[in-house]
C-alpha cells in the first residue's frame, strides 16, 4: 500500500530562483516535505516549468507542496509542485 505513495518524477511551477538561473538540465538535491531528507535529482527546464526526476523514489509528492532545490548546502530556490508524473 505504501508503494502507491512513492514517486520519482514531478512538475514544479512558479519557481523562485535565489541565484543565477542555470541553463539547461542540471543536477541538484531536492526536499519536498519539512523534515524529509534531501534526494538527488536531475532538473529539466521545460516551458517555464521544471521537471524534477529523483534518483530514488520519494514519498508524498503532492500538488501544492513546496519543492526546495539545493546545490551543496545552499538553497538555490523553490517552487510549488503542480503534479506528480506517472511512471
Amino acid at each position: 500500500e505504501r508503494k502507491k505513495l512513492l514517486g520519482r518524477e514531478f512538475i514544479v511551477e512558479r519557481f523562485n530562483w535565489l541565484c543565477k538561473k542555470p541553463q539547461g538540465k542540471f543536477q541538484a538535491a531536492a526536499q519536498i516535505r519539512s523534515g524529509q531528507r534531501e534526494v538527488k535529482v536531475c532538473v529539466v527546464q521545460e516551458k517555464g516549468k521544471l521537471r524534477i526526476v529523483c534518483d530514488a523514489p520519494v514519498e508524498g509528492i503532492t500538488p501544492g507542496q513546496i519543492c526546495a532545490l539545493y546545490k551543496g548546502r545552499r538553497c538555490i530556490g523553490g517552487g510549488r509542485i503542480m503534479r506528480a508524473l506517472s511512471e
